[in-house]
């Protein structure tokens, strides 16, 4: 409905040109001064009342926009409502929150996932409220401050209810006096989490005198699992070592760890440790005699010669070798070390990564080969990042390995190993360079590559590959005697490489076209450049 003022006004328009049309070109000798001060009043006052009417109009239009702001809000509300996030059931929305939860001590603050999301919403606060697990997570760093840290700690311990605990302390990497140490085993904060020492499930600890810190804290961590020391030493027990009966898992990250130390080595399935010895893994293995898992981050100072007996332990079913910080040969020389030492007949998953900032200069192939030919298992993983070698000592290698499952190849260099020749060579039933008419790894489910550079890199035959794997009838994967591919991921080039960001400059997306085909058909496949996803 258009506005209507009650306003009258008190002169007329058309009477005051009247009045000026009459006295056109006259003097003012014979005007009615009074009638022309009394028109010269009114129209102010009308000015005034015009004022007041549009101040009235503003306000009015002032708070219609308002209206129309508030119901703006409103809408966008009631619309949030049909958002996607509110469709997602409760217990998703937990395990996502777990996900968020898992935090580590990179802040002198005591860092709680848990608080800030309980924030957003009551929906969420009623979920976050209900799942003390996602209490249970506890990380922060030293130096804390006491009254403030104290509180949110007991907080999450009250919360978290009887869920066992995933913490993550950080006690500095300077060297700590008697009397620095003693205060930080008696802040408020620690001496909480001690009192729950029943209920530690995980904990990672970093910073110079982090076991010694961990001695002094409780007499035994009876639910204790998972435990990661992070520190520049690790000297001999000053304290009986505490008793952890149910530790499987053991990461000693940053020094050379001795195996006389005090860890109930016999109960362990799981040990990660930095070693620069090859007597060190002999002791480790005889020492671990239930270890299903070992990872290894060869020290660049990694010695030793071959030993008479090669150490054996037939329980362990993954190995990750991890080599960095190397001097030219060394790290060759160091694998090679390590593959004459071992002798692991139940592997079946192995990885080995190095730093691209040293890169190996010689091929590991062979001490692969040799490691493959001594201890006969049947590898299901095989995964090699930053490997230094050819495609041929790759395919070789593979050939030996027909129980591949999951396959992982980053190339080292600017082409090996993922050439045209390796990628045409895993076709399903057309191996161009092969004498041999059986497929290669015809086992293989799930592959990931990464081609650095789109220099010689063969897009077409990379999606001939990956089609001809593609094999949902049993009966003729077994005729052509290939499973059917499951997974499939491509990297090209790269977000980080040393500080650089490497990207194929000229992808043809057209090639790919037969890859979005069998997507639709259940195919899980992504295609990244330089770390972005390729929409095929």
């Amino acid at each position: 409905m258009p506005y209507q003022s009650s306003f009258q006004p008190r002169v007329a328009i058309s009477s005051i040109q009247e009045l000026l049309r009459s006295h056109h070109g006259l003097g003012s000798f014979n005007m009615d001064c009074a009638k022309i001060q009394q028109i010269l009043a009114d129209g102010e006052k009308d000015l005034e009342t015009y004022s007041s009417e549009i101040s009235l109009l503003q306000s009015e239009l002032l708070l219609i926009e308002k209206k129309k702001e508030r119901l703006k809000d409103q809408l966008e509300g009631c619309r949030s409502l049909l958002a996607p996030i509110r469709r997602v059931p409760d217990d998703i929305l937990g395990t996502v929150f777990s996900n968020l939860c898992n935090v580590g001590p990179d802040t002198e603050e005591i860092q709680s996932a848990a608080f800030r999301l309980s924030t957003v919403c009551s929906h969420w606060r009623s979920i976050i409220l209900a799942t003390p697990s996602l209490w249970a997570t506890i990380a922060f760093s030293f130096p804390l401050e006491r009254s403030s840290a104290a509180k949110l700690v007991q907080l999450h311990l009250e919360r978290s209810k009887a869920a066992l605990l995933d913490l993550s302390i950080s006690t500095g990497w300077e060297e700590l006096s008697p009397a620095n140490m003693a205060e930080q085993q008696n802040h408020p904060a620690f001496l909480a989490l001690i009192e729950q020492s029943h209920r530690w499930l995980k904990i990672v600890i970093g910073g110079k005198n982090a076991y010694t810190f961990l001695q002094g804290g409780a007499s035994s961590y009876p639910a204790l699992r998972s435990l990661e020391i992070r520190s520049g030493q690790l000297r001999p027990p000053t304290l009986a070592p505490p008793a952890m009966r149910q530790l499987s898992s053991l990461t000693l990250r940053g020094f050379s760890v001795s195996s006389g130390l005090s860890f109930p080595w016999s109960q362990l399935t799981r040990l990660v440790l930095d070693i620069n010895s090859i007597k060190k893994i002999s002791d480790f293995l005889s020492l671990c005699t239930n270890l299903d898992s070992l990872e290894m981050k060869l020290d660049f100072s990694f010695q030793g010669v071959r030993e008479d007996l090669p150490a054996m332990n037939g329980n362990i079913k993954t190995l990750r070798l991890s080599l960095a910080e190397w001097e030219d040969g060394h790290g060759e020389e160091s694998i090679e070390r390590v593959f004459t030492t071992l002798v692991l007949p139940g592997l079946t998953s192995m990885h080995i990564e190095v730093d691209p900032k040293y890169p190996l200069i010689h091929s590991p192939g062979p001490s692969i080969a040799a490691f493959l030919k001594r201890s006969r298992f049947n590898l299901t993983v095989l995964s090699l990042t930053y490997v230094y070698i050819s495609d041929d000592e790759l395919l070789s290698l593979l050939r030996d390995m027909p129980s591949v499952v999951d396959l992982k190849a980053n190339s080292e260099s600017m082409v090996f190993p993922v050439t045209p020749t390796f990628i045409s060579s895993l076709h399903a039933f057309r191996q161009p360079h092969s004498h041999c008419s059986s497929p290669l790894l015809p086992n293989l489910e799930r592959i990931s590559l990464l081609a650095r550079t789109d220099v010689d890199f063969d897009e077409v035959a990379f999606v001939e590959m990956i089609t001809s794997r593609w094999v949902p009838n049993q009966a003729y994967a077994k005729e052509i005697g290939v499973v059917c591919l499951q997974r499939a991921e491509l990297h090209l080039g790269q977000a980080d490489y040393l500080g650089q960001v490497i990207r194929f400059a000229d992808l043809d997306l057209m090639k790919f076209a037969p890859l979005k085909i069998l997507r639709q058909r259940g195919m899980v496949i992504d295609v990244f450049n330089a770390g972005e996803v390729v929409e095929i």
